[in-house]
């Protein structure tokens, strides 16, 4: 059913989301952002975010945001395949420069550095 455009309906008239795969629906979205220049990990893991993020209710920090973020990348706003660098750290402190990365990618490396 994934890019069906014609809307469920419910006995009342409601309208009903269609529900897809998970695995499908990653692949998709992986897919798109391989096509904007992210590496397949990348693209993999901006994928598994977004997904993740409706799967848990939160559809507004989900895959609606594709588009919006295909759109910040050809504007040059975001960058594909950014590495996360400590601009500044102290004993208790650091700060994480992430290149205008995607923040579900440099989310990670931030974590990993510590």
């Amino acid at each position: 059913m994934l890019g069906s455009r014609t809307p469920l309906t419910r006995s009342k008239g409601e309208t009903e989301m269609p529900n897809v795969e998970v695995e499908g629906l990653e692949m998709l979205v992986s897919a798109i952002f391989a096509h904007a220049e992210s590496t397949p990990e990348e693209a993999q893991t901006i994928a598994r975010h977004l997904v993740a993020a409706n799967l848990v209710g939160h559809d507004s920090h989900g895959v609606i945001r594709v588009s919006r973020y295909v759109g910040y990348w050809r504007e040059g706003k975001v960058r594909a395949n950014q590495q996360a660098t400590i601009a500044y750290q102290t004993d208790s402190l650091a700060l994480v420069d992430g290149h205008r990365g995607y923040g579900q990618v440099i989310g990670e490396q931030a974590v990993r550095i510590g």
